[in-house]
């Protein structure tokens, strides 16, 4: 037997064993053709690594173009194509897709006394939270700042099935949220004030963030409390 390093770029990577049936011992030249196997299995190696480590990079670019750096969840433009995908899906099927839009309430307050690290711990949170609360197909997107999206597709066909879908859906993430958040010892209660849009038809994602933004806002004049849902129907 003989056994050569797999030495490339200064580094090891490995050992190449070779074995022979009888126990002579090895020429000159059966081990110069042995170095060169091993030189050249040590190149491939490396090659291998250099191709894995540019896919590897290459997926990590992709996720930071479309994932927000704080919560890991889709930014907006993922979220952009989700919508779309999802009223294409609905109207082939002849369901609805449901847009909420969440806004924290009081969040500059948080950033002001407890600073925006306090603020960044107290988003990351309730990402996690309002994320155990969705259905496997759901998207729960961070737009920036304090205000999320969740997209539900296939919410039901029918007006009631929808109303009851928004209502209970609203609900969880309500509770989700005001469960008491420890931040720098101190015991916060999160609330939002919630928008959503409905639509069984062929519509813009834009045109349906923009009907789910105003609702959210339409919400917090009303006091930061009750759900503001606009039936969005085709321009």
């Amino acid at each position: 037997m003989v056994a050569m390093p797999l030495l490339a770029r200064d580094c090891g990577w490995g050992v190449l064993d070779l074995y022979r049936t009888a126990a002579t011992p090895w020429t000159a030249t059966e081990l110069a053709t042995t170095q060169v196997l091993a030189d050249v299995t040590a190149s491939y190696l490396a090659l291998g690594a250099d191709r894995d480590l540019a896919q590897l990079t290459l997926r990590e670019l992709e996720h930071r173009a479309t994932h927000d750096h704080l919560t890991g969840l889709p930014n907006r433009a993922l979220l952009i194509d989700r919508v779309e995908q999802a009223v294409v899906a609905a109207e082939r099927l002849g369901t609805a897709v449901a847009v909420f839009v969440l806004d924290v309430d009081r969040f500059k307050n948080v950033n002001d006394t407890l600073g925006h690290a306090a603020g960044d711990e107290v988003l990351a949170e309730l990402a996690r939270r309002l994320k155990s609360v969705l259905r496997e197909m759901d998207t729960l997107a961070r737009l920036g700042g304090d205000e999320f999206v969740v997209v539900c597709e296939d919410v039901g066909g029918t007006r009631d099935q929808v109303t009851a879908f928004v209502r209970s859906l609203d609900r969880r993430m309500r509770d989700a949220a005001r469960r008491p958040l420890r931040v720098h010892d101190r015991d916060l209660i999160v609330t939002l004030s919630i928008g959503a849009t409905v639509t069984s038809a062929r519509r813009s994602a834009q045109d349906l963030l923009r009907e789910a933004d105003q609702a959210m806002y339409d919400a917090k004049a009303y006091g930061r409390g009750p759900l503001v849902r606009r039936r969005s129907r085709p321009r």
